[in-house]
This record gives C-alpha cells, structure tokens and sequence, in this order.
C-alpha cells in the first residue's frame, strides 16, 4: 500500500515477482509494470495543508506503560490461577485412587503421575504445589519411594526405562496402609460421654 501526502508526479517502477507453480512444478516470474501517475489535491482539502501530520493515539510512554500494566495483570492473574488450584480445600482436588488404580495398571506413565501430583496435594500441605519428588520425601515406605523414582525415569530418563505400573500400586497400597495406621495411632481415644 502506497500512500501519498504531497500532490506531484510519480513514477512506480517495473516489480519482477518470482513465484512456484505447484501444477507445473516450476518456478515462474510476472513483472508487474510500472505507471506514471500524477497525484493531486483532494478537492475537499484544496484549502487545507496536506503535510500537517496527525497525532497517534498513544505516545510512545503510554503505549510502553499500557503493555506493563497488562503484562503485570496477566502474571498476577496467573500466579493465582496456578496456587488456587491445590489452596481449595481437599474434596476441589481431584486425585482418585480408582484412576490411579487404572493408570497404573494401564501402564499409563503420565496418567499416573498426575494422580501422584493430585495425592501429593491432598497429603503434603506445608507446600503449595508439591511434586513428585515431595511426595517421595514424604513416604516412609521404601518401595513406594523407589517406585516413585522409576516411574520419573521412565517419564523423564535418558534413555526411558520401562516401567512396571502393577508394581507401583502395590507400593501405594502398602504406603496407604502405613498412612492410615499412623492417623489411627496418632488419634487419641475420646472419653466415653456417659462413663460407668
């Protein structure tokens, strides 16, 4: 697009544009030729100057301090998307051991451990978005932590491993049981309300 601000005589050179035929499988060329044309006053602005410039919008500052304010919105916005998912309470995550269960079994790497990262929320809560290798810190029982350890190697090593889900659920299992063992020798007896 061409646009022109002063009235004169213009001269708009020969243009040669190559192009790839996809028919003929070849490369072919068009020129365009070129024209002489004489540019003149609008009749509406005879009386006006054609090189008064107009005035942007925005400057340049404000243009810089609208892409700051917008820039710092998107990130505050997404910082609170991001920690909002694992600070509802526990019943907004959705870690079921039914699909655990089922990604396991299926051999289903990613499906497992985005139900690891699901549980490691439900069970770590000093951390706001805890991971895989929280959840192995966490665990007292060995296998479940070297299973742990597997399934990130196939999902991350050089070269995969192959990795065994079966094995994994048993782990979990086994941690589940320590868990809830714990939970029950940590809660202490209530008084019976109506003694003797």
């Amino acid at each position: 697009v061409i646009v022109f601000t002063e009235p004169g005589l213009v001269e708009i050179l020969d243009t040669e544009i190559h192009w790839w035929d996809i028919t003929a499988a070849m490369e072919r060329r068009i020129v365009l030729p070129g024209k002489k044309l004489t540019i003149a006053l609008a009749e509406s602005d005879a009386g006006s100057q054609i090189s008064q410039q107009t005035k942007p919008i925005l400057s340049q500052t404000e243009i810089v301090i609208v892409l700051c304010i917008t820039t710092i919105l998107i990130i505050v916005a997404g910082i609170i998307g991001y920690h909002g998912l694992f600070d509802v309470n526990d019943k907004a995550i959705p870690f079921s051991i039914r699909q655990l269960k089922k990604a396991c079994y299926s051999g289903n790497a990613r499906g497992t451990h985005q139900q690891l990262i699901y549980l490691a929320a439900k069970e770590i809560k000093d951390k706001p978005r805890p991971g895989l290798y929280d959840l192995v810190n966490a665990s007292n029982s060995l296998q479940f932590k070297q299973q742990l350890r597997l399934l990130d190697q196939a999902l991350y090593g050089i070269p995969p491993s192959s990795w065994q889900g079966h094995r994994l659920w048993h782990a979990y299992r086994e941690h589940n049981r320590s868990l809830s063992s714990k939970s029950k020798e940590i809660q202490p007896q209530l008084p019976a309300l109506y003694p003797g």
